[in-house]
């Protein structure tokens, strides 16, 4: 089995394109996956994506997170879920505030280990990317 595709292309979360480019992306790839120009922007565009969740749509559960960030009609919504919660140790409807530091970066964990079967990126990635997104 080879590299999962979002570790090659430096997409922990496998973001799609938007409207406008991330900041770091630099291509978008043959299934329309964004690929970035380091590990660090592709985790800061997981957290932004997340804070806009939180922000602007009032999303405040790991549940409404997911349910947002892998549709029932493209995932199995509900087995991502149980996997994040048991990755955060907490039910599906538990609150979270995305603007407290490690609970962002508890969620971005669990999806990038749900997304990519494995998690390898260091802690000082995970907050250079959060520092990043909070700019």
């Amino acid at each position: 089995m080879g590299t999962p595709r979002g570790i090659t292309n430096k997409n922990p979360g496998n973001i799609r394109p938007g409207s406008e480019p991330w900041k770091g992306q630099i291509a978008i790839d043959d299934h329309n996956f964004c690929v970035f120009d380091t590990e660090v922007d592709g985790l800061r565009a997981l957290a932004k994506q997340l804070l806009a969740y939180h922000d602007h749509h009032g999303l405040t559960t790991i549940r409404q997170y997911i349910d947002r960030w892998a549709p029932p009609v493209e995932n199995d919504t509900g087995h991502y879920v149980s996997d994040v919660c048991a990755r955060c140790m907490s039910g599906p409807d538990d609150a979270y505030d995305l603007h407290h530091a490690p609970d962002l970066d508890l969620i971005m964990k669990a999806i990038v280990h749900h997304e990519q079967g494995q998690q390898p990126y260091t802690d000082a990635q995970f907050d250079e990317a959060i520092a990043d997104a909070y700019a």
